[in-house]
C-alpha cells in the first residue's frame, strides 16, 4: 500500500514538474510583428459639458484632458451629453494619433468631417 501511494505521488510530482517546464518555456503572444519592444497603448478621453464652451468648441480644461493622454499610440475622444461643432472638431486636428471621435447627436457638417479626415486620415467619426 505504501509503494502505491509513493508511486502515485511521484507520478503527480513528475507531471507537475513537466507542466511547469512547458508553461515556463512557452513564448507569450506577440500581437505585433514589429521588432520594437514598445507596447501599444490606447487611451480614451471622455469630455463632458464642463469641458465644452457654449458654442460647441472644447475649452481649456477639455483640451488639457486630451493633451494628458496624447502620448498614447492610439487616442479616442468621446463627447458625453454634449455637442461638438465643426469648430470644435477642427480643434482636434492637431492630435495625429486620434483614431476615434464619438460625438453622437452633434451637428457636424460633412465638409468639416472630410476636412478633418484629410488632416487625420485614420480617424473614425461617429455622430
Amino acid at each position: 500500500m505504501i509503494n502505491r501511494n509513493c508511486r502515485f505521488h511521484l507520478q503527480g510530482l513528475i507531471f507537475f514538474f513537466w507542466l511547469s517546464c512547458v508553461i515556463a518555456c512557452t513564448p507569450g503572444c506577440k500581437k505585433s510583428s514589429d521588432s520594437s519592444n514598445t507596447p501599444e497603448t490606447a487611451a480614451t478621453v471622455v469630455l463632458l459639458s464642463t469641458d465644452m464652451n457654449a458654442d460647441g468648441t472644447i475649452n481649456k480644461s477639455g483640451l488639457q484632458k486630451i493633451e494628458t493622454e496624447s502620448g498614447a499610440s492610439s487616442l479616442a475622444v468621446s463627447f458625453a451629453r454634449t455637442r461638438l461643432t465643426d469648430a470644435g472638431l477642427n480643434q482636434l486636428a492637431k492630435f495625429r494619433n486620434l483614431r476615434r471621435v464619438q460625438a453622437l447627436g452633434s451637428p457636424l457638417s460633412p465638409e468639416a468631417i472630410e476636412k478633418f479626415k484629410t488632416a487625420v486620415p485614420e480617424v473614425v467619426i461617429i455622430k
